[in-house]
């Protein structure tokens, strides 16, 4: 390597060093706090609405509904569509048609369903998941009859 082409190293090397040291654009360590889908205290939520208010914000605006629901506790009131099995777990599908529930509520007390008849009114509280990956019904855990 001549001088000229050493120079021209050394060069890049001081400005590869200095751009880390000075410009290095990290994040504030209080930007850098992981998030989850849940809000840190779902209990202080107080959200009441129908489930078919519910299912078209997040088909109006699925990141705005995220913002607004993702991870929060709510109170939501529909009409049962059927009480099934979904990939293991019981759930509620709350009516909109014959092939596409307006959401999913996922129950960990199966026994809590056996008394539901389709399109009986019923309020849940449960926590919202978000859409479903196919964006036909938005997901809740957890849920509760109320």
């Amino acid at each position: 390597m001549n001088h000229h082409e050493r120079s021209v190293v050394d060069l890049l090397l001081v400005w590869l060093i200095l751009g880390l040291v000075v410009g290095c654009g990290c994040p504030n360590a209080d930007q850098q706090k992981p998030t989850s889908g849940r809000s840190e205290n779902p209990e202080t939520s107080n959200i009441s609405i129908e489930i078919s208010r519910l299912a078209s914000e997040f088909k109006e605006n699925e990141s705005r509904a995220n913002q607004l629901y993702k991870g929060k506790l709510i109170t939501a009131t529909g009409a049962v569509g059927t009480v099934g099995d979904y990939n293991g777990k019981t759930v509620l599908f709350f009516v909109h048609g014959m092939l596409n529930p307006e959401a999913l509520c996922f129950f960990a007390d199966a026994n809590q369903l056996a008394q539901l008849r389709s399109n009986q009114p019923v309020t849940v509280q449960a926590t919202v998941l978000g859409f479903s990956y196919d964006k036909i019904s938005v997901l809740l855990d957890d849920c509760r009859l109320r």
